[in-house]
This record gives C-alpha cells, sequence and structure tokens, in this order.
C-alpha cells in the first residue's frame, strides 16, 4: 500500500472528481444459529421422557429398556450431529457477543462467511469474489459513517488520476450533494462543455441518471455514472425548481479549465478559480503573470461555488499570496500538527475575496487566510464550513481509499468546520429573474458581490 500525500481538501467532489446499499456498519458478534441443531438441545428433549413409570418393576424393566433404547438414540444423534456438520460445515467462532471482535475473530469470522459461499452458495457467477471484496473494501469504509470517505476500484482510481491530469471524459460540470434531499446539485457547468450546451445549468438538482435514482448514492457512486467513454450519451434527470427535466449529454474529452482572468474597469484584475486540483497551479501561474503583465492596481479573486480540491494546491497557490508566516496546519487525532509556512516572496497589491455558500474546504483554506493577514476583505455570503481533510491510501492492484485524516485550521487557529466562513462584507445576489442571462448567469452590472468588489478595490487604490 502506498500513502498519496496529496490530500484532498474538497468540500465536494465534482464530476471532474475533486454504497449505501451495502451495510458495512460492523460485524454481528453473536453466535451462530443454527436452527436448534445443538446437541444439548437434542439431550435435553430426550432426557425430559425417561421419568414417568409409577412402581418398581416397570421402573426396572423400563431402565434397562430406555439403557437400550437411549443408547441407540445417543449414537444416532452423535451421527446426526456430525452428519448436520458435513451438510452445513458448522465451524463454530467462539466470538464474545458481550464485548468487542478481536481482529482475528474478525479475519476468522470473514474467511469462514467466504468459505461458506464458496461451498454453498447457488447464485454463484464466474466473478462473485471480485464482487465480494469489493463490497467488503466499500463496507469497511462506510462502517466510518464519514461522508467525504470513499472505496474506489480499479476503474474508478484510474479515472481520478486522468481528472487530476486535467483531462477526463465526462460532461464537464461541477457538483455537489445536497445532504438534506440526496440531490446532487450542478453548482458550476462549464460554458465550453457538452452538459451547458445541453441546457444543463448552475443550480439545477439532478435526481436520476440513465433513469437510476441517485439521491441514496455517494457522489463519487454518481459522478462515476456520469462519467464514461467519449462519444457515449447519458441522461440526466434534473429538478429545476418545481419542474422536472431530461438532457441527453455526450460526453467528451474535458479539459480542466479552473482558472478564468480579467481586467476590469479602474485596471483591477479580476481572477475565477473554479477547483483547486492538480491543473490548477499551473493555470494559476500563467493568469497570474498574465495580469501583472497588464498592470493591474488590485485584484479580485472570485471562489464563489468553488467546492475545494487539493491540499496542496491551495498552498502552493497562497505561498505566492501570502507575506512570510504561517499559510494553514493540520491537526491529526493525535494532536500531531503539521504546519506550512510561505515564504516573503508575496503579492503586494490591494485584494478582495468573493465567496458564497459553495465556497468550501480548500477555498476555505484560502480565504481564512488572506482574512487573518487583513490582506483583503472577504466579500458575500457565509462559507460551506469543511474544516477537514482527507488523504487517499492507493494499493499495489490500482484500488485505493479515501477518508478524513486531520482539520485544518487557519493561520490564527481557527476551525471553520461546521460553522463556515463569514464575510467582512456581507452582500446577497438578487433574487429577480430579470438580474439573470437565460442560461442562468448573472448579468455582470447586476452582480452585486462583485460590484462590492470593484468598489472596495477602488476605494484601496485612491
Amino acid at each position: 500500500m502506498n500513502e498519496n500525500n496529496n490530500y484532498n481538501g474538497g468540500g465536494y467532489n465534482g464530476e471532474n472528481y475533486g454504497t449505501d446499499n451495502y451495510n458495512g456498519g460492523g460485524y454481528n458478534q453473536g453466535n451462530y444459529n443454527v436452527d436448534n441443531y445443538r446437541y444439548g438441545n437434542y439431550q435435553g428433549n430426550y432426557s425430559c421422557n425417561m421419568n414417568n413409570n409409577q412402581n418398581e418393576k416397570p421402573q426396572k424393566n423400563g431402565f434397562f429398556k430406555g439403557f437400550i433404547i437411549g443408547g441407540i438414540i445417543a449414537a444416532i444423534t452423535v451421527a446426526l450431529i456430525f452428519g448436520l456438520y458435513s451438510v452445513i460445515k458448522n465451524d463454530y467462532l467462539n466470538v464474545n457477543p458481550d464485548g468487542a471482535a478481536s481482529k482475528d475473530d474478525i479475519e476468522k469470522k470473514a474467511e469462514q462467511i467466504l468459505k461458506l459461499i464458496d461451498e454453498n452458495y447457488y447464485n454463484v457467477d464466474d466473478d462473485y469474489k471480485d464482487k465480494l471484496a469489493d463490497s467488503i473494501y466499500q463496507g469497511i469504509i462506510d462502517s466510518l459513517d464519514d461522508k467525504y470517505a470513499d472505496y474506489y476500484d480499479a476503474e474508478e482510481w484510474k479515472a481520478v488520476l486522468e481528472a487530476d491530469q486535467g483531462v477526463y471524459c465526462g460532461i464537464g460540470v461541477v457538483v455537489q450533494k445536497d445532504e438534506s434531499t440526496g440531490e446532487i446539485i450542478a453548482v458550476n457547468p462549464y460554458n465550453y462543455a457538452p452538459a451547458y450546451k445541453a441546457g444543463v445549468r448552475a443550480n439545477d438538482r439532478i435526481i436520476a441518471i440513465d433513469d437510476v435514482d441517485i439521491r441514496s448514492m455517494s457522489i463519487d457512486e454518481a459522478v462515476t455514472l456520469i462519467r464514461g467513454e467519449e462519444g457515449t450519451t447519458v441522461k440526466l434527470t434534473i429538478r429545476r425548481d418545481s419542474e422536472i427535466k431530461e438532457f441527453e449529454v455526450t460526453r467528451e474529452q474535458i479539459e480542466s479549465k479552473t482558472i478564468y482572468t480579467e481586467v476590469l474597469e479602474n485596471n483591477i484584475g479580476y481572477m475565477q478559480i473554479t477547483a483547486f486540483e492538480g491543473v490548477t497551479y499551473e493555470q494559476f501561474t500563467e493568469g497570474l503573470n498574465d495580469l501583472l503583465d497588464k498592470n493591474i492596481k488590485g485584484i479580485i479573486f472570485d471562489v464563489r461555488s468553488n467546492g475545494g480540491g487539493y491540499y496542496d494546491t491551495v498552498v502552493k497557490m497562497l505561498d505566492r499570496i501570502l507575506p512570510e508566516g504561517k499559510i494553514v496546519y493540520i491537526e491529526d487525532k493525535n494532536g500531531h500538527q503539521e504546519t506550512e509556512y510561505s515564504d516573503a516572496k508575496c503579492l503586494d497589491l490591494p485584494m478582495c475575496v468573493l465567496v458564497n455558500g459553495y465556497s468550501a474546504s480548500a477555498s476555505e483554506i484560502f480565504t481564512g487566510a488572506i482574512q487573518d493577514y487583513g490582506l483583503g476583505k472577504i466579500i458575500g455570503e457565509k462559507t460551506y464550513g469543511k474544516g477537514i481533510v482527507q488523504n487517499t491510501y492507493t494499493f499495489r492492484d490500482g484500488t485505493a481509499v479515501k477518508f478524513t485524516i486531520a482539520g485544518y485550521f487557519t493561520p490564527n487557529g481557527r476551525n471553520i468546520h461546521g460553522e463556515g466562513i463569514e464575510p467582512d462584507i456581507e452582500v446577497s445576489l438578487p433574487e429577480d429573474k430579470s438580474a439573470y442571462n437565460e442560461d442562468g448567469t448573472i448579468k455582470k452590472e447586476m452582480d452585486s458581490q462583485l460590484n462590492e468588489g470593484i468598489k472596495y478595490i477602488k476605494e484601496q487604490i485612491k
């Protein structure tokens, strides 16, 4: 097994990656129930019939008769017991029902269950062992009750790695799971990708994929259904407000574009960061250098609807922005801390950060650090509130597991898990539909959060 130290700080997974049916909540530890084929039950039943005679002679005769019959019955009973043993393969485990099973008990019991299935299961197919193995591994992870944890089979993990390289086959939409409804929210359909071209819009809620209801699935399972081979189609059933819509989307090779830059009025730089993926740092560096070459006077970072991504990516980006000092630190269950520091090279410009309720995890690391250093105002709405970090561990067979390994803390020691980051300047977007384009995007002149950011930066560069 290899440990992948590229921590995943994603608040939610996207279709470009950032089993509730199998209950892996632990092994039952009671004794096996074999329908009372225990020797003790036979012995008890037979002995109850030996004390019904009323006089001495019958008792004596009954004794010898009973002794003979009893011996015969005992022999039959022993034969029955061993016969049943050979039929049901009953290797009883001595597991204490009142205490926690030991590691050996769990391993032996799992071995025995597999043995019973192997020898007796009727509906067996050629690859059932692989299916069983994947179910067991997924079950172990599910038992953690960690909504950010998952088990990836070899095909799924390969897809994750492809997405990290910035090229994958899918429909091009960042998604988040609504834990209260189970729906998958299309947070950011890329306007150059097939989902957007087919008609999928921001805040659409996916309820089924190829007619399979996905509301009980994990977000990773849903993403696996969305992705597929180039040129194939996927059917999305979507709830938009109270209306149900269906879209046929043709999968394409998607090249992740996580950074978008523009120069606004008064020579103010604007950088939208849609995710913190493996390709983001390079795109960030190119985008920032391009803005600086245009002699911008200040910069607006927009991490609205950015669900997070890789811990290492956001740390490298903040190293370029922050002055010398602490960037972030993580703390594991034993209290062990690992701290990331920035060097003296920094971005010496007025800045602000735009956030909303979908800004999560790595986005909150980014936002919290700029807020703690007092480098600029945070503008918009309270963030999602994911202050924990996952790590991925890979195995030689190409599979992987991911689960939460630590909490993260901003430079001033804040853990915002379940709390979110409060903006310095709270601004909501307008509710009037006239403020939005036909594709669901807000008109720039009506973007109250962006306009507040422009106003703030103007004040700083006077």
